[in-house]
């Protein structure tokens, strides 16, 4: 699937088969008609006025659909092919991971994506570089925010205080994650798709964040089984690995329908981590079963048991 084809699948997405966008809409229509933004959407003022800029030249919410899926697009794919060994693979992932959510949680997808472009300020130890991304990504969804203790653990440079710190910074992490997730059930009352579960999670949705966290632990093991010493080289390699452990901790240990989703800005490295392994791998026939396997298990938990499997989408271009 070419660039265009995915930000047009994106952008004519049928509203009435998925939630929430409904509602994007009429915040869309109100702040065009009024100039003005509302606590009444359950939204950040910076996504707010982002619409409003937006509407300013095109007033058509279907537009304004059109540059979000564009830039969570493009950021994406700029992130690729700058870390990616293998591009086409990386994409093949993010629509069989991300796509079907990011149609509607369309704030929170284009935050990470956002937070994508901080991985050369990480790498490149340019720390205000860094905070200025993850504060403009936390402006869109305030979640992003969970983001800064990456760079942090990614300079401790000794291996025995790097896994101390690992559980040091995973506790932190949990008190931090509570904080995002109260501020964000005291606001979020309009978006349906997972109000109803914000506070107590649900049996399939603590499932579906248990099972992303056991996937995750696996992709971490072959990472390190076939990368060995250099996990921990500078660069991508180690970025990956400390983006992968922070993204277990929250999966696995906090994760339901709700606080599991604050940590999906660290999910989101699976799709540089597994071509990296790919790459890694010198047998081609064992490649290939990597490859096929990947794509197998993201297809099943994506279509058949994730709960994302719920919502059955179509495409209207008219």
């Amino acid at each position: 699937m070419t660039f265009f084809q995915a930000v047009m699948l994106h952008t004519f997405v049928d509203m009435s088969t998925v939630p929430d966008l409904g509602v994007y809409n009429r915040a869309f229509d109100y702040i065009e008609e009024n100039i003005e933004v509302s606590d009444d959407f359950g939204m950040e003022k910076a996504f707010q006025f982002m619409m409003l800029i937006v509407g300013f030249f095109i007033p058509d919410f279907r537009f304004f659909l059109f540059v979000v899926s564009f830039l969570y697009l493009y950021f994406n794919y700029k992130t690729f092919g700058k870390y990616s060994p293998y591009i086409t693979f990386s994409v093949i992932i993010l629509l069989l991971a991300h796509f079907n959510q990011s149609l509607f949680i369309i704030r929170q997808y284009l935050s990470i994506s956002i937070l994508s472009l901080s991985y050369p300020y990480i790498i490149e130890k340019k720390f205000k570089q860094f905070s200025l991304v993850v504060l403009i990504a936390s402006a869109i969804h305030i979640s992003s925010a969970i983001f800064f203790p990456v760079y942090f653990l990614y300079w401790i440079t000794d291996r025995k205080k790097y896994i101390r710190f690992v559980a040091a910074i995973s506790v932190f992490m949990f008190f931090l994650s509570q904080v995002l997730f109260n501020y964000m059930t005291s606001y979020i009352d309009t978006l349906a798709a997972y109000s109803s579960n914000y506070s107590t999670g649900s049996g399939n949705s603590d499932f579906h964040y248990s099972a992303k966290g056991i996937i995750m632990i696996a992709i971490l093991l072959l990472y390190i089984v076939f990368l060995k010493s250099h996990v921990f080289d500078f660069g991508i390699n180690r970025l990956v690995l400390t983006c992968s452990i922070l993204g277990i901790v929250g999966n696995l240990f906090y994760g339901n329908m709700g606080t599991g989703r604050m940590f999906l800005s660290y999910n989101a490295i699976i799709f540089i981590q597994i071509p990296i392994i790919l790459m890694y791998i010198k047998n081609k026939f064992v490649k290939l079963g990597y490859a096929m396997s990947m794509i197998s298990l993201y297809y099943l938990f994506a279509y058949h048991i994730s709960s994302d499997s719920m919502w059955v989408y179509k495409i209207n271009f008219f």
